[in-house]
């Protein structure tokens, strides 16, 4: 006996989530909007489609995260092609992105203030660390036309998805490279303006985390040191690599407008993380520009190029 819409869900949303179970049957009927289901309930599914959405519900109910097993998510906007071998992008990292959007602006604002026609024509250069699928530097690339972004990623199988997610976005003014943190960049010497890190920075002790992360990449996921391990290398890295060696404190204020200028770091971390952040970064020497949900944003004192 064929299956009709509304039996099939009045299962389903017994067993998941109904809005997923609503999703998952839209994707399996090749529906376009839910409501279809508000007036279509008597119909029957074929089934070919009852037998996709059965095996999606299956996998859902064992705790597997619906952006797996969709094969995509949704980050400002835009699908990006999320599996295994990345982190699924959280709507609260879109306020990184929005921040690096923020700050390429004030940049390109200050080129257009100093009237040197070499500095306008220069794209932004903005690195995004830890890339993954590749959603926040791409998002900034497609968000900042004059910019040159650069996604980093130890994981080669990230990278893979990244790529394929910048083709099918079309998005000409990024590359990708293996990278331990900002390892690859600084031996080609490249410096860049903005860095936007959401780096591993779940402790594995922490009691708190959901029956899904064990399905997410454990080298995306966890850190040593309560979590904040590659979040203090990366500091690390910036300060012995790009601070300017001159002493602020020696310097006339004319002087560290005609020598200095301000770059900016944004990190995502957990909020019970960023006090032990903002102290460990404060100590060495970068200031705290933003604070704001899971987002951290710094800017540091570089030589002028």
């Amino acid at each position: 006996m064929a299956t009709t819409v509304k039996s099939w869900l009045d299962v389903s949303k017994q067993i998941i989530n109904p809005t997923e179970a609503e999703i998952i049957l839209a994707i399996s009927m090749d529906v376009q909007d839910r409501s279809f289901f508000v007036t279509h309930g008597a119909d029957k599914i074929s089934d070919e489609a009852r037998k996709k959405a059965d095996q999606m519900v299956a996998l859902r109910a064992n705790k597997v995260p619906l952006a797996y097993i969709l094969g995509v998510k949704w980050f400002m906007g835009r699908p990006f092609l999320v599996n295994q071998n990345v982190l699924i992008p959280r709507p609260e990292t879109e306020l990184a992105a929005e921040l690096a959007g923020k700050l390429y602006y004030r940049i390109i604002d200050g080129k257009f203030n100093s009237g040197e026609q070499s500095d306008i024509k220069k794209p932004v250069t903005i690195v995004d660390v830890g890339t993954g699928s590749g959603c926040i530097g791409l998002s900034v690339a497609l968000d900042c036309a004059n910019s040159q972004v650069i996604g980093l990623d130890i994981s080669k199988d990230a990278l893979t998805v990244a790529r394929i997610n910048r083709d099918k976005l079309g998005v000409k003014n990024i590359k990708f490279y293996k990278s331990d943190l900002l390892s690859t960049i600084l031996h080609l010497k490249i410096r860049p303006e903005i860095i936007v890190a959401n780096l591993p920075y779940v402790d594995e002790s922490w009691e708190w985390q959901s029956p899904e992360l064990q399905y997410e990449p454990k080298l995306a996921l966890y850190a040593d040191k309560d979590g904040l391990a590659q979040i203090y290398r990366l500091l690390d890295q910036i300060k012995r690599n790009y601070f300017t060696a001159k002493n602020l404190e020696e310097l006339s204020e004319s002087e560290i407008q005609d020598e200095i200028e301000t770059n900016y770091v944004i990190i995502e971390s957990d909020m019970s993380q960023q006090q032990k952040i903002i102290e460990y970064a404060e100590k060495l020497g970068f200031e705290l520009g933003l604070k704001k949900d899971l987002i951290l944003g710094f800017f540091y004192p570089v030589d002028k190029k």
